[in-house]
């Protein structure tokens, strides 16, 4: 029996149901935030952020979630970056770090970080990173939109895997990718790991296009309505 992509959608954005949810695919499909929107009914209800990835740009580790991070530091944040980083309760050791990043888009460190040092280096990282999200979202919901996750790197799906598994209670997140796609063979561990894992917390869902096509059109109705009462105020 085929799953209404819709009902998995709208159950989703209205918290009754799956709070991450991700569409595997045969055909080129891509859900847009203008078709989100048309799934809930109080706009102002979640923050959308939304990443297509692509084959044909050079992507930065862990996109896009520096890049979400750094907009979202420009557009609110009013004092000086240490107290944003006091808050998000940084790994001191990777301060430095984190603030050349926000002031520059660009990661820049003097520390040497020792081979035998690596491994909890990196789950430090990843703590930090997370905290700045769960402060980002302490108020607020969001709802992280992936099209194209066939296309991510893997600093990326490692991470998206940890912060899934930790179920933020803010946090939601939709993605798709094409299921027939063949990733690069250096991460293709790593790929299948993230496609198992989703697939064994019955995340995963077969998405049709016919579907996608009909979320549009609903779209443009919604559209026309809008500007319809628009022209006789």
């Amino acid at each position: 029996m085929e799953i209404s992509i819709y009902n998995v959608l709208k159950n989703m954005v209205s918290e009754q149901g799956r709070q991450n949810v991700f569409l595997r695919y045969f055909e080129e499909i891509r859900i847009t935030k203008d078709m989100l929107h048309l799934l809930v009914e109080d706009e102002n209800k979640f923050v959308i952020w939304e990443h297509t990835f692509s084959k044909h740009t050079v992507q930065g580790p862990f996109e896009p979630f520096f890049t979400w991070i750094r907009k979202w530091y420009e557009e609110n944040w009013t004092t000086d970056m240490d107290s944003f980083l006091q808050q998000c309760n940084i790994y001191p050791k990777q301060r430095a770090l984190f603030i050349s990043y926000l002031a520059t888009g660009h990661f820049y460190s003097d520390d040497i970080v020792l081979l035998v040092e690596k491994e909890y280096e990196m789950e430090r990282f990843f703590d930090s990173l997370i905290h700045i999200l769960q402060f980002i979202t302490s108020k607020d919901k969001y709802l992280f939109v992936f099209s194209h996750l066939h296309l991510a790197q893997k600093s990326t799906l490692v991470f998206l895997e940890q912060l899934i598994s930790l179920k933020c209670p803010n946090i939601y997140i939709l993605g798709s990718y094409n299921i027939i796609h063949t990733v690069s063979s250096y991460y293709f561990d790593v790929w299948r790991e993230f496609t198992d894992y989703i697939e064994k917390e019955q995340m995963e869902i077969a998405s049709y296009k016919r579907e996608i096509e009909q979320l549009k059109r609903d779209f443009h109705k919604k559209q026309e309505r809008l500007d319809e009462r628009s022209e006789k105020i």
